[in-house]
Formats: structure tokens, sequence, C-alpha cells
């Protein structure tokens, strides 16, 4: 609202200003038509003088003061008054990643975000056009994101090709760019003779491009050089092979994108459902009169899920408490004491800290907490509300600070509310 009212002021004042301006002009040029029909030319006596002079001065003083009075120092003014208030290269670039980060997770192609249209059903009610795919590629490429850059540049090579027979010159500069996205892409990504196919269609369109020449050899080299070293690694591969199972399975990243994209079943984890169990939990005061619904996930490590333990009215309660506080939640590395550090491709999100006294509601969740963990809160953190918006996100991570196994300040559970 603040940018539209300035820049609406502002292009006003510049419209009234121009308008005077053409005043001025006109005024100017209807006196040197009366100069020229005059039989006698310049001025006649010195008051004619006077009033010429006068009037030419008029003139330019009239035209330094509107330009000078240009609304343009106003506008930038109040832009920087607010620019706290507006989105920043940076947060463009977060979106980005954001998008790219659930494209991934959720496996959703290039067409359906370019389109709109997930699934074929979801409307998105927006779509994006060439510029934006360009943009999405080159910040892909700058964060080394090849595959995805890869992705974007064919589908976008694809778009492209609507334009070939209208606008010619604009379709050959950006096929050409693209077709050099995607051979480094592909070279970046150890694909070397996909890289070396894109570059040749790059010097088929500009053979004279010193750039394609360069690339064509360095992408033969990298052939010859990976086609060499293959035995090499296939005698690598073979040792590795002996290593323990034990260790591989040590070592084995979980499919979390398996649990985003409905692909996950019971039998994707180790767990023995023979052991695990429901019940009612009631071994706290509290919940003397109404037990809490409980069902084990895992013994080992511990993990279980309460159910209807604080409703969606309290929920929705506890976010606008949390509204006035969130701000960017960032990483904590070397301990409480230490500096927090801001990483977008590790934590993307904001979140507030509750204490008890901010509100009764934030304390009755202490005391649920309590309940159901049987663990003093005095020695546990605040009352954490994140927000991870659209596309927000934290790597796998361990959360606690790292202490030696003697420091008595070691977590002994974590509680979340959904």
């Amino acid at each position: 609202a603040i940018l539209h009212r300035s820049l609406s002021g502002y292009i006003r004042s510049e419209q009234e200003r121009i308008v005077e301006m053409e005043t001025i002009l006109q005024a100017y040029n209807d006196s040197r038509q009366n100069q020229t029909s005059n039989e006698i030319p310049g001025p006649r006596n010195p008051i004619d003088q006077y009033l010429q002079i006068k009037r030419w001065f008029d003139y330019r003083s009239k035209i330094e003061k509107l330009i000078q009075q240009s609304a343009r120092k106003v506008f930038l003014s109040t832009t920087e008054r607010y620019k706290s208030f507006f989105p920043t290269k940076k947060d463009r670039n977060d979106t980005i990643n954001s998008i790219l980060r659930l494209q991934a997770m959720y496996n959703i192609s290039e067409q359906q975000f370019m389109t709109g249209k997930i699934n074929g059903s979801n409307e998105l009610g927006a779509s994006l056009d060439i510029h934006d795919c360009f943009t999405f590629i080159r910040h892909a490429v700058h964060n080394e994101n090849y595959p995805s850059s890869s992705g974007w540049a064919k589908i976008t090579l694809d778009q492209l090709e609507a334009y070939k027979n209208s606008n010619q010159s604009w379709y050959r500069e950006n096929k050409k760019n693209l077709l050099q996205y995607l051979s480094f892409a592909a070279y970046k990504d150890g694909k070397f003779e996909e890289a070396l196919k894109w570059n040749r269609e790059g010097i088929l369109l500009d053979p004279n491009n010193l750039l394609h020449l360069q690339r064509n050899a360095l992408y033969q080299k990298a052939i010859r050089s990976k086609t060499a070293t293959r035995a090499k690694s296939a005698n690598i591969l073979a040792k590795n092979r002996s290593r323990s199972n034990a260790t591989l399975r040590a070592i084995k990243v979980p499919d979390v994108t398996a649990l985003c994209t409905q692909r996950y079943t019971q039998s994707n984890d180790s767990i023995d459902r023979q052991k695990v169990k429901c019940y009612y939990y009631n071994k706290s005061p509290l919940f003397y009169l109404a037990p809490i619904a409980a069902e084990e996930i895992s013994l080992d490590p511990l993990i279980i899920m309460y159910y209807n333990v604080i409703n969606e009215g309290e929920i929705q309660t506890l976010k606008d408490i949390a509204a006035m506080k969130l701000h960017v939640a960032g990483i904590q590395r070397s301990g409480f004491e230490a500096k927090a550090e801001f990483d977008s491709n590790k934590r993307l999100a904001k979140h507030a800290w509750l204490d008890d006294i901010d509100d009764p509601l934030v304390r009755r969740v202490s005391m649920l907490t309590e309940g159901l963990t049987n663990l003093d809160l005095d020695y546990a953190e605040e009352l954490q509300v994140a927000n991870y918006g659209i596309g927000g996100h934290y790597v796998p991570h361990y959360d606690s600070t790292f202490l030696k196994p003697e420091d008595p300040l070691q977590r002994l559970a974590t509680v979340m509310f959904y």
C-alpha cells in the first residue's frame, strides 16, 4: 500500500509538472511567432528590451524550478524510508529456492510449475513465462544445482519454439543462451556426452562462437578421460562392495521425499510392529479424568504420538500471540551462547519464543508438556512457534546442541505440537 500510494503520487506530480512545462513551452513558441511577424527585429526601446529579457529569464527560471522540484527525490526518499518493508533480491532468491525444493520434494515437473497446473487439476492461479524460467536457470546454475538448471532449460527450450517464426533474432539469441546453459549443466553434472550434444547444437546455430569451440574441445577431453578411468573405477567399486553391510546401513540416508509423496509404507522401515502399541496415558494428575490417546511410533528411539492434546482454537491463539514476535530463524552451530548463523539453503523459516507470562495458554501448554514427559520445564527452552511458510525448510539436523556425554545439559526429549 505504501509503494502504491507513493508511486501514484509521484506519477501525478510528474504529470502536473509536465503540463506546466508544456504551458511555458507554448508561451515561448507564441512569443517567437510574434517576434518573427514584427517588422522591426529586436527590442524597439529600453522598456521593450527589459520585457524581452525578463520574459526569457522567467522562462528559464520556471523551467529550472520545475525540474528541480521533481517528485523523484520525494519518491526515492519514501522508498528508502520503508525499504525494510519491500522484498529484496535475497527474498526473490529464497522464493526460487523454495520452488526448486518443493519441485524436488514432491516430484513436480517444470511443465506443471510453468503452466500453473499441478497434476492436471490443481490450478495455482498463476503461471511462469520464459523470462521467469531464465531467472530460475541462472539461479540454479549460480547455486550449482545443475539438475534443476538443466530441467528448466529444457522446458524453456521447448517453449521457445513458439517464437521461431515470429521473432527470429530474439529466438536465436535466447536459444544460444539456453544451449550454453544445457551443455554447461550437463558437463558439471558429469554427463559429458550430453554436454557435447548440446554444445554441437550451439555450434550449428552460431559457428563462429569461440566459447562453443573451446567447450567442444573440453567436453571431448572429458569423455576420453572418463573412458580411460572406467577400469580403475570398476576396481575401486569392487573393493567398496566388500565393506560390511553394517557399515553401508550406517551411512544410508532415509528417503524423506517418500513421506511427502505418499510412497512411504510400513514396510519401508525396520520397526517391529508386534512390539509397539496404543494406549490411554493417565500417569499425570492432569489426565486422571481425561486420559490422552497415545500411539507408539518407535521404541528406539522412543517416539510417541499423543492425540487431541490441544485444539484448533488454541493453536490459532498461539499463532496470534507469536505473530508479532516472528523473526528469521537462524542456525546454532557452536552452543547456545554463540551468534546464530543465517543460511536460507539450510533453514528458511521464521520463529518466535513464547514465555509462560505471555499468555495463560502458554502456561497451560507448559503444564501439559510436563504432564506428558514427567520432566521439569525449568530446564527447558521456551515454547517455540515456527512458521515455514510456502517452501520453507530445515535440513536434517540434530535438534539439540552437541554436548559431551558427561555434560549435565543433555536434551532428554523434544515435544512438538501440530
